[in-house]
């Protein structure tokens, strides 16, 4: 999950920084797909958690509403991603503006990556309610599983499989944007 987590705080960032330095047509067209590319997929991530791992976790020993300070949390920034997700998925590449795009992160980003944070710790809290980690894993498996089975419901989801290929869009978006 950390690994998941930090893959979502390198998008945001790279967003962040990347919004003011496009300025090509073609470069915004890439960059609105991008953002609606990571909009999707740490969307496509929350709900999957509250949908299928959060329940199952809370139906362990000692689990009950352990989960929901996270699902909270994720309310407090979800409106903010839906600001992001439309303003990305209606503006129109000659109509981009980085300022904008800029104000609109910053209006829930602390948020989420204080949240993404917050729940590593949650999680690795669970050690006191499962010191070998074996019921944690089966059920992170079954979300992997249950996620790669709804992924075909949501665009761009090939990262879901293993989570590390953001990092690989990232890097591929980087080189072929040419505004590093």
């Amino acid at each position: 999950m950390a690994v998941s987590h930090n893959t979502y705080i390198r998008g945001i960032n790279a967003i962040y920084r990347q919004s003011e330095g496009v300025k090509t047509l073609e470069d915004k067209k890439n960059f609105l797909q991008y953002c609606q590319f990571w909009v999707e997929s740490i969307t496509h991530h929350h709900d999957s958690e509250e949908e299928h791992f959060f329940p199952s976790l809370e139906k362990l020993p000692g689990m009950e509403g352990l989960m929901n300070i996270n699902i909270e949390q994720h309310k407090t920034f979800h409106p903010g991603l839906e600001r992001l997700d439309k303003y990305v998925r209606e503006t129109r590449p000659e109509d981009f503006d980085g300022k904008v795009l800029k104000e609109i992160v910053n209006s829930f980003a602390d948020k989420l990556v204080a949240h993404l944070h917050g729940e590593i710790e949650t999680l690795i809290g669970l050690q006191k309610h499962d010191p070998d980690g074996e019921e944690v894993k089966k059920l992170y498996l079954v979300l992997e599983k249950a996620i790669i089975a709804k992924s075909g419901l949501v665009r761009y989801t090939a990262e879901i499989c293993r989570e590390k290929v953001l990092l690989a869009v990232n890097e591929y978006f980087f080189v072929h944007t040419r505004i590093i």
